[in-house]
């Protein structure tokens, strides 16, 4: 193999291992905001590597065809180690932001969806169904009453 493809295929592995270190970040924001039990962790942690594999292997067999060498591993550490000590903090403060800003944009809309829509639907069903609750509680009022025990006639009534 030429040096040339090597340096190419080396700068592609350096990319790709700084990919999955993002994507690892990715991962670690969303498992931080929505705290998953473990059940789910051990899951989402297979189809993190999982994907993690066949996006190395990916790059892999377009960069050189599926040749393993050693500068594809020094690559691959290599551009993990430089995201995880130059970019990860930063990486990770923004997308947290951004999750954050997308929940409260959802928050948001889901607020505005129930003022608009929930608010009055629930208002004309008040409306509509007032005189029923109020019949149904005067005739449990009713029953209630007719259910009373008499007085005792043999005690005769404080006075």
């Amino acid at each position: 193999m030429e040096s040339g493809q090597q340096i190419a295929t080396f700068a592609i592995m350096l990319a790709t291992g700084a990919s999955i270190g993002l994507f690892f970040d990715f991962y670690r924001v969303i498992y931080k905001l929505l705290r998953p039990r473990p059940a789910i962790i051990y899951v989402t942690d297979l189809l993190f590597w999982l994907c993690a594999t066949a996006f190395t292997f990916a790059a892999l067999i377009m960069s050189n065809w599926g040749e393993l060498r050693a500068y594809v591993f020094f690559g691959l550490f290599g551009g993990a180690i430089l995201y995880f000590k130059l970019v990860s903090g930063l990486a990770r403060i923004i997308l947290l932001r951004l999750f954050r800003g997308i929940h409260f944009i959802v928050l948001w809309f889901n607020h505005l969806l129930w003022i608009a829509v929930f608010r009055p639907i629930a208002f004309i069903i008040r409306f509509v169904l007032r005189p029923f609750v109020f019949t149904q509680k005067r005739a449990v009022g009713l029953w209630k009453e007719h259910l009373k025990k008499p007085p005792d006639e043999k005690i005769p009534p404080n006075q």
